[in-house]
């Protein structure tokens, strides 16, 4: 950790307008624990390049540690006004969503990460491919997890796209055990019958 910061820092002082230079720099003293000297850099790397992105994200995730939730998805709504393609942020804010129990808003932009990342794959070989898809459905994955363990174990939708993700993993028997919870918990929720389950995964 120590060793990333120093070989920003330098890559600082050796060009002071490099923004990805400023921007790790701040990534590393965050890690460290040293906020104040992280938002500076951020801050730089903003005054050398504004259209930074991801300088948002990183504001937003300080403000959802401290569960400013308004306050972290002005953060992530700046950083796709800016990148519409940041599917970070956009993952972050559906995370902000489900914390404050929007949970349809949750949903929706959970589905359109999971659509812009298979997008994202379509070019790449099959090694490739299958590397960034893992990367992202392990993120997915513990965030759902987080959800059906933590935040609420009846969230019925939860259960669904993780069903799903299993299926294109190819682990049958854990997507059958998440659709038929699924399933359950819509039942009891609003007394539909297997049947709409059955429509709505078609």
């Amino acid at each position: 950790m120590k060793m990333q910061k120093k070989i920003f820092s330098d890559a600082t002082k050796i060009d002071e307008n490099y923004d990805n230079a400023h921007y790790n720099l701040a990534i590393a003293l965050h890690r460290q624990g040293k906020i104040d000297e992280a938002i500076k850099e951020l801050n730089t790397t903003l005054e050398i390049n504004p259209k930074y992105s991801n300088v948002y994200v990183v504001f937003g995730l300080m403000s959802l540690r401290e569960k400013k939730f308004e306050e972290a998805l002005v953060h992530y709504n700046k950083a796709m006004e800016i990148n519409p393609e940041n599917i970070e942020a956009r993952y972050q804010r559906a995370i902000v969503y489900a914390l404050q129990q929007r949970y349809d808003e949750a949903l929706e932009e959970n589905r359109e990460v999971l659509r812009r990342i298979r997008n994202m794959l379509m070019p790449h070989t099959i090694s490739v491919r299958f590397i960034i898809e893992w990367i992202g459905w392990t993120r997915q994955m513990e965030w759902y997890d987080k959800i059906t363990k933590k935040i609420d174990p009846l969230y019925e939708d939860a259960y669904y796209n993780r069903a799903q993700i299993y299926s294109m993993q190819g682990d049958h028997s854990k997507a059958y055990s998440d659709y038929m919870s699924y399933s359950m918990i819509t039942k009891w929720r609003t007394g539909k019958t297997l049947l709409s389950f059955i429509i709505r995964m078609k």
